[in-house]
C-alpha cells in the first residue's frame, strides 16, 4: 500500500515538471531594438492549472505556449499590436485577448493566471469547464524583474 503511494507520488512530481518551462533562466532586461516595443509574459507556479499551457498568437502568428514557471519576451513593432491566448478546438473557455498601443521603446509585462475555480477534477483528469479560465495582470517594471529573475524561457 505504502509503495502504491509512493509511485503514485512520484509520478504525479513527473507528470507536472515536465508541464514547467525548461529554457534559459531569465537573464536580465534586454533593451528594444529599431523603434520597437517588449512585451514580458510570464506565468509563475501554481498547483491550479499547472498541467494546462495557455497557446499564445502574436498578431495571428503562432508563438508557442506559455508554460508554468516560464516567461516570454516578445518584440513587436511600434503601433497596435494583439496577444490572444487562443483556446484550441478541443478547449473550453472563451479567448483571452491583449490589444494594445505599443509605443517605441515602450516595455511591459504581463502575468497569465489561471482561475482554479473553472477547474473541474473527472477521474484523474483536470479539465476546464468553461468561462472566464484565466486572467492576464499587468504589472510595473521592478516587481515584474522580481518575479521574472525566478522563471524560464518557456519555448
Amino acid at each position: 500500500m505504502f509503495t502504491n503511494i509512493k509511485i503514485i507520488i512520484t509520478l504525479i512530481v513527473v507528470f507536472l515538471s515536465g508541464c514547467a518551462a525548461q529554457g534559459e533562466r531569465f537573464s536580465g532586461f534586454i533593451e528594444p531594438s529599431n523603434g520597437n516595443a517588449v512585451v514580458y509574459l510570464f506565468r509563475q507556479s501554481a498547483f491550479a492549472g499547472s498541467v494546462y499551457c495557455p497557446n499564445l498568437n502574436v498578431n495571428g502568428d503562432s508563438f508557442g505556449c506559455l508554460k508554468m514557471n516560464g516567461y516570454y519576451r516578445i518584440e513587436m513593432p511600434a503601433g497596435k499590436n494583439e496577444i490572444c491566448f487562443c483556446k484550441s478546438i478541443f478547449e473550453v473557455g472563451d479567448n483571452l485577448k491583449l490589444d494594445m498601443v505599443l509605443s517605441a521603446g515602450e516595455v511591459r509585462y504581463f502575468e497569465w493566471v489561471p482561475h482554479i475555480s473553472n477547474f473541474v477534477i473527472i477521474g484523474g483528469n483536470v479539465i476546464p469547464s468553461g468561462g472566464k479560465m484565466e486572467s492576464v495582470i499587468e504589472h510595473k517594471a521592478e516587481p515584474s524583474l522580481k518575479i521574472l529573475n525566478s522563471l524560464k524561457l518557456s519555448g
